[in-house]
């Protein structure tokens, strides 16, 4: 019994013990990688300081760039390459130095190593219908993942893509390094790397089940410049409805985007070929989609060929067609299209309705007052509906917004609801109504003055 005892107090007490020192040792350990962590942030901290003020100095010329290079070859063989280029490649620095970041990863071999990760010469590419299954586990991924990061650092640099690179990227058998890389924020531009977007573009458009996704290729292709449009005149042009639609949307969205990043004198003009491809061809295209496209596009060109284009699209008989036909003539604003945008309002459909409202009520003041004019006229209450739903969105019924007639008379746009809304339409006095609506808007908008509304007691 006593044996027995004993020997389950010294099991106890070995176990117990073991447990303490299993503990122990974890608690260096943590101790150890802390100390370890902290001091690697020290060293970190000191590097990036001194980087720091060096680029400083570098930048109010109290440093030569002989110095700052020495300091970053320093900091290198203490620092993490990857550690080094992620801090030197953040915003706060780069919004300052970024001539000084982009010479630097020049000299220092970083530039070189991002496009030897993306460059076809570098063995890392496989050939053959095989390829993809031939890696191993996880490194389609792991592949993907290093030349999106190698681009994006490209990107931030300023430093594009070339030719071959973006080739091999297209050309890839994995289908994540294109996705990656196309999605990364790289550096696109130059007529040979749009004919190798167009190309790639075509065959993803066309193939049963497309390697690349056609937005990602598209997202691409909508951040060059609009004059490397030129080059998809192949596309504009191509026999597959679906490749001429998916360029007219890139070209649609290239002429949004030179429109919202230049001013309004400065914006580029698309080139003469392609708007002629637009106006002659796509605009009568067989395919609804492709001549809704085609119209929007017309909306940001000028001249009488393009209104006349516009108009016949505003008598389409596809809904899409006129749809995009009343958003460009609010942009056009050719005085000759406000009959036709006053016949839309009356339109079938309640979203060519409502785009020929938003058309009219953004077109001060012309289309404002056929807009209030159609809406005293008309006999059809989806239309009369649709104007005061518009004329409520775009806060044009509020009770100081007030329309002056020529003779002076004060005219609330409240009032103009409360006829629509509680007195019979059919009524004669709508007649004299509507005449007297003719010319509001034109006198408000030339003046930032309000009148006040008479009391109902004065004279």
């Amino acid at each position: 019994m006593g044996h027995s005892i004993s020997y389950w107090v010294w099991t106890s007490i070995i176990l117990t013990a073991a447990v303490l020192a299993a503990t122990l040792s974890q608690i260096v350990a943590i101790l150890i990688r802390r100390w370890l962590v902290i001091r690697r942030n020290r060293t970190f901290s000191v590097a990036f300081s001194s980087i720091q003020n060096s680029l400083q100095e570098f930048g109010q010329g109290r440093c030569e760039y002989a110095v700052l290079l020495k300091h970053v070859q320093s900091a290198s063989s203490t620092v993490p390459a990857l550690a080094l280029q992620e801090w030197m490649l953040s915003s706060g620095i780069l919004a300052e130095h970024r001539h000084a970041v982009a010479s630097l990863a020049t000299d220092v071999g970083w530039l070189a190593e991002w496009q030897d990760a993306l460059n076809p010469a570098g063995g890392q590419t496989l050939q053959g219908s095989s390829a993809e299954n031939s890696l191993p586990k996880g490194e389609p991924v792991r592949a993907a993942a290093r030349k999106a990061e190698a681009a994006r650092k490209l990107a931030l640099i300023g430093v594009g893509l070339d030719d071959a690179a973006l080739a091999s990227v297209l050309d890839d058998p994995n289908p994540e390094v294109t996705r990656a890389v196309l999605r990364s924020g790289v550096v696109l531009g130059g007529a040979k790397n749009m004919e190798l977007l167009c190309n790639k573009l075509w065959q993803c458009a066309t193939a049963a089940k497309p390697p690349v996704s056609v937005r990602t290729l598209c997202g691409a292709m909508v951040k060059f410049p609009l004059s490397e449009s030129a080059v998809m005149l192949s596309s504009l042009q191509h026999s597959q409805p679906r490749v001429r639609l998916l360029a007219a949307w890139v070209v649609l969205e290239m002429v949004k985007r030179a429109r919202q990043e230049c001013s309004k004198e400065e914006i580029p003009a698309l080139p003469q070929a392609v708007q002629e491809v637009f106006l002659t061809q796509l605009a009568h295209d067989p395919k609804p989609d492709v001549r809704a496209r085609a119209v929007a596009v017309a909306g940001y060109l000028t001249g009488p060929r393009v209104t006349a284009a516009v108009a016949n699209s505003m008598r389409d008989q596809e809904w899409i067609v006129r749809l995009h036909a009343g958003r460009a003539a609010g942009l056009l604003r050719d005085p000759a299209l406000i009959r036709l945008l006053r016949a839309l309002l009356q339109d079938s459909n309640w979203r060519v309705r409502e785009a020929a409202a938003r058309s009219l009520a953004d077109w001060k003041p012309a289309g404002l007052d056929a807009l209030l004019k159609t809406l005293m006229e008309t006999h059809d209450g989806y239309t009369r509906e649709q104007i005061i739903e518009i004329l409520q969105w775009k806060d044009l019924l509020d009770d100081e917004v007030r329309w002056l007639n020529p003779a002076g008379a004060v005219v609330e746009i409240r009032r103009v609801a409360d006829i629509i809304n509680c007195s019979d339409p059919s009524r004669p006095d709508f007649a004299g109504e509507a005449e007297r609506m003719a010319g509001f808007s034109t006198q408000v908008f030339g003046s930032d003055r309000k009148e006040k509304a008479p009391d109902a007691g004065s004279t």
